[in-house]
């Protein structure tokens, strides 16, 4: 058996190590320690949104009223998640043989299946972002782990990342053929203008995802212009870069919010996009400004008191900076890689910057996914003993990220129980004709949470008549 066969196989061996470490993952936090899908949404909005979503695809797809679109969509349209959620809805009903419009009725009088599919999406592009990492870092053992542990450094890449389905569950495959192809697409060849067009579609999918990750196609903007002032590509060279990269991304983010939202909500998504930049709370709230110089201190506290959502950046874009500073006299070594470099390092930086702005921690998780490929460039450019001093870093992150997942399902666990018990007692106490029983905001109980999502799944302009026969003896109140 040759050298480099022995390298592939180790590395298939660590490939399928790192899997099965999620699907065990997976099995105890879904499975065995499980969560029912009611009392979760009282803590988590995704959960109640995606179904909200499918339902919104319900009502919408096909010949339904395509002016129908909810909020959510205006402030991250999440074409992609409205999509999966739907095929999780679509699926979850498949067997019942259930009339059509028997169904909606049907899952929100119990979502499990609908929960279960959910969940089972999220693990799959877990699965298909690492296996294309493996594809493309098939070096020694220790790089290929280390780039398939990073991602998991943070917490919030457990919960989104392949416990349930959120937007941010599409960071990893995204950010994998998004910066893979930017790799290429920096290539000093005179007339590469393919993977630039191909590179404006992804970027346009990511911005389609959510308002964050808009910050991937504006770090291939940075380096790009980094690439043409530097003057490694001619002015034709960066003209018809920037054109093929702008004039499909904007294609696509057109063509598919009109296809799917309507050419309506491109323009009122637009506006709130424009709200959300120019206001300093989230969603376009707050005061008018740019940023809240006391919500930024007290953001930037929020990161520095986790170092699982600190340190690993940290670490990596300072070995990049020495990496780049030991091949400083290598002129054509620079022009092939400084580019790339600089477009990782300000991908990572504007996701943190935006998170500054607005914050919560699932915001980070497109710097997490951008980690994987750091790691894999400088696995080709640094040596074995930094390279497995590298993964032990990452495996003390894991740890701890993996410690604080195990606490937060281990609190989210104890109040869904909780609830559960006070719904037994309240369910117990007399009720008395023509009286109906008030649930507050956001109790992780279906009496709120089916009203919730109905009003979620539509702009209000559509009656919720249909649906009120689920409960017809309780009501819901916001405080």
């Amino acid at each position: 058996m040759s050298k480099v066969t022995l390298t592939v196989n180790k590395a298939a061996m660590v490939f399928l190590l790192v899997v099965g470490a999620v699907c065990l993952s997976w099995w105890y936090f879904n499975i065995h320690s499980h969560i029912k899908f009611y009392n979760t949404c009282g803590c988590d909005d995704y959960a109640p949104d995606s179904l909200a979503e499918a339902l919104n695809a319900e009502r919408r797809w096909p010949g339904g009223d395509r002016s129908d679109v909810s909020y959510f969509q205006y402030a991250h349209p999440g074409i992609p998640f409205e999509l999966l959620s739907w095929f999780d809805f679509r699926l979850a009903t498949a067997l019942g043989g259930s009339d059509r419009a028997d169904v909606p009725l049907k899952v929100l009088r119990d979502p499990e299946m609908f929960w279960l599919a959910n969940r089972l999406s999220a693990l799959a592009l877990c699965i298909i972002g690492l296996y294309g990492l493996w594809q493309l870092s098939q070096k020694s053992a220790a790089v290929t782990f280390t780039v398939l542990l990073v991602f998991f450094c943070f917490q919030p890449s457990w919960t989104y990342g392949f416990l349930r389905l959120g937007i941010e569950s599409f960071a990893l495959p995204v950010a994998v053929a998004f910066f893979a192809l930017t790799r290429r697409a920096f290539d000093d060849k005179p007339h590469l203008w393919l993977p630039w067009t191909g590179l404006g579609t992804l970027g346009g999918l990511a911005y389609l995802m959510k308002l964050n990750y808009l910050m991937w196609p504006m770090a291939v903007m940075v380096g790009l212009l980094f690439q043409f002032f530097s003057r490694s590509i001619s002015l034709r060279q960066f003209s018809v870069r920037l054109s093929c990269f702008g004039v499909t991304l904007v294609t696509t983010v057109v063509g598919l919010v009109c296809g799917f939202l309507g050419r309506a909500a491109f323009f009122r998504m637009l506006h709130e996009h424009w709200r959300i930049l120019l206001h300093t709370g989230k969603y376009g709230g707050g005061s008018p400004g740019f940023i809240n110089d006391s919500q930024l201190i007290h953001n930037l506290f929020n990161i520095l008191k986790h170092p699982d959502l600190w340190v690993a950046p940290l670490v990596l874009l300072i070995l990049m900076i020495v990496t780049l500073v030991r091949h400083r006299t290598e002129r054509t070594w620079l022009k092939r890689n400084l580019p790339y470099v600089i477009c990782l390092t300000a991908a990572v930086l504007l996701v943190y910057g935006a998170a500054l702005k607005h914050y919560n921690e699932h915001y980070l998780i497109p710097a997490a996914a951008v980690l994987p490929l750091i790691v894999i460039w400088l696995g080709n450019e640094t040596t074995e003993r930094v390279r497995r001093l590298l993964a032990i870093v990452v495996i003390g992150l894991v740890g701890i990220a993996a410690f604080r997942q195990f606490a937060q399902h281990s609190v989210l666990r104890a109040y869904a129980n909780a609830v559960q018990q006070d719904h037994k007692t309240i369910q117990h106490l007399p009720l008395a004709n023509g009286n109906v029983r008030l649930w507050s905001y956001r109790v992780g109980l279906p009496e709120y949470q089916v009203n919730q999502i109905v009003s979620w799944s539509t702009r209000g302009s559509h009656p919720l008549t249909e649906f009120a026969n689920i409960y017809p003896r309780d009501a819901s109140y916001d405080i």
